[in-house]
């Protein structure tokens, strides 16, 4: 069972370098003996056996579970389903993404989406998604470290533990979590615009416009995504014969 008055920490991804697997197990003892094992870390993932890095991990882990069963839970064999990762997801009091590059799939934005805060290395799309949370002016939706090492990464947990037992501003911190967060109808729009930009075509939000002269049917959901980017890139020409002779 969870306390909720222990903090639980999340990592969802493949156990190697490039996620910065060794950077959280190198301090988890660490951060148990100065939590007095009020601290819960689940990790969501395996390797490739063959992988001499994912073989350090599975010694550290067998310790680790071995040391301080209350405190880690982890089982590399495990094949989680999809409503398995979105209960992690929301249950998850913050989400750990120290990768030495991108997340993959932007799993900073899922942790978002159900209100969890970040704690990731200042890298790429996740520099500019999270932002250092304030605790003056109550700004930010997590934390970041700047350099790849595991003392920097424990430095960033250590605050989010401050942050963590001050009801008031962890409630304030999980919603900045939304602003981030941006609609997939918007992306695409924005992605128009800029294939108009290459192609010198006019860009047409102008719904009406847009039936008129292009497909007709407004994209209103990601099905319509590819009608709206070829309507938009291929000249009125094409369409006007696709429409009349071959439909």
């Amino acid at each position: 069972s969870i306390n909720k008055n222990i903090p639980l920490y999340s990592f969802i991804g493949k156990l190697n370098e490039e996620n910065g697997a060794l950077l959280l197990l190198d301090i988890i003892e660490k951060l148990c003996k100065e939590t007095n094992n009020n601290i819960n870390i689940l990790i969501v993932g395996n390797g490739d056996i063959n992988d001499p890095y994912y073989q350090v991990c599975l010694k550290k882990m067998n310790y680790l579970i071995k040391s301080y069963p209350f405190c880690i839970y982890v089982e590399p064999n495990r094949c989680y389903n999809k409503d398995e990762l979105n209960l992690i997801l929301k249950g998850s009091d913050f989400g750990l993404i120290p990768f030495l590059y991108d997340s993959w799939l932007n799993l900073h934005y899922k942790y978002f989406t159900t209100g969890t805060p970040i704690i990731g290395y200042a890298i790429g799309h996740l520099k500019d998604a999270v932002k250092e949370f304030n605790f003056s002016n109550m700004t930010g939706n997590g934390f970041l470290f700047d350099h790849f090492n595991s003392m920097e990464f424990y430095l960033a947990i250590k605050r989010s533990l401050d942050l963590f037992y001050n009801e008031k501003l962890f409630e304030i911190c999980k919603n900045n979590c939304e602003a981030p967060v941006v609609d997939y109808n918007e992306v695409c729009l924005d992605l128009c615009r800029e294939l108009c930009k290459l192609k010198n075509k006019i860009f047409f939000k102008n719904k009406d416009i847009f039936d008129n002269y292009y497909y007709p049917s407004f994209p209103h959901n990601l099905s319509y995504c590819f009608y709206y980017l070829y309507s938009l890139v291929l000249n009125y020409y094409f369409y006007y014969f696709y429409y009349y002779y071959i439909t």
